[in-house]
């Protein structure tokens, strides 16, 4: 039971983690990361309601998404992912607000702030690996949609990312006529995330 426990605090941390690491990406100024980046348009389109907030609603949406595929093959326990989006939505607007000193820097240090983000978002995903309780909503539509199609996930992933990339343009042209959220940021975060990961598994290995 308390392994359990621990394997849950493990898990709130990861979101901790994530939610600093998707801030510090809009941060940059860069360009936010593809995952993120419909929920910080709408931000954007409805300044009244934060991004944690449309990060709370869209993860909420893909576990509706999942339940309409798989309807009765649904497991009853991975509803608990219906709370993950509130509580990582929390920490991103904690953590947009602590950063909030953060104002358009120059580029140099946009790129720092950058790593460093697409680091701690690495870190997050191999402390949800190590928790193995709850599939993050993100990855377990992709999952699901993966193994309904009998498609690699890999690809799924790819062509997932880049139909919220498509989204997210295609709002930030029609409201605002020009592109919002989207950048070089975005492309980088994609790679330097799964280049972090890598990384953090082979120090694993090591020790």
């Amino acid at each position: 039971m308390s392994n359990r426990l621990k394997d849950y605090g493990l898990y709130i941390f990861s979101l901790i983690l994530m939610g600093l690491g998707i801030a510090l990406i809009t941060k940059a100024n860069l360009g936010t990361s593809a995952v993120s980046s419909v929920a910080y348009v709408l931000s954007k389109i409805y300044p009244s309601l934060s991004f944690g907030f449309f990060t709370f609603i869209i993860n909420v949406l893909y576990v509706f998404i999942q339940v309409l595929i798989l309807r009765k093959d649904f497991p009853k326990y991975q509803y608990v992912q219906v709370l993950v989006g509130p509580i990582l939505g929390l920490f991103i607007d904690l953590s947009m607000f602590v950063l909030a000193f953060i104002v358009e820097p120059p580029f140099i240090v946009s790129i720092l702030i950058l790593c460093g983000g697409c680091l701690f978002i690495a870190l997050s995903i191999i402390s949800q690996i190590k928790a193995d309780v709850i599939i993050n909503p993100t990855e377990a539509i992709i999952k699901v949609i993966s193994e309904k199609l009998n498609i690699e996930f890999s690809k799924v992933k790819v062509s997932f990312d880049s139909g919220l990339v498509v989204v997210a343009l295609i709002l930030s042209l029609i409201v605002f006529k020009r592109i919002i959220g989207l950048g070089l940021g975005t492309l980088v975060s994609a790679f330097l995330v799964g280049y972090f990961l890598k990384f953090l598994k082979r120090k694993e290995e090591v020790v």
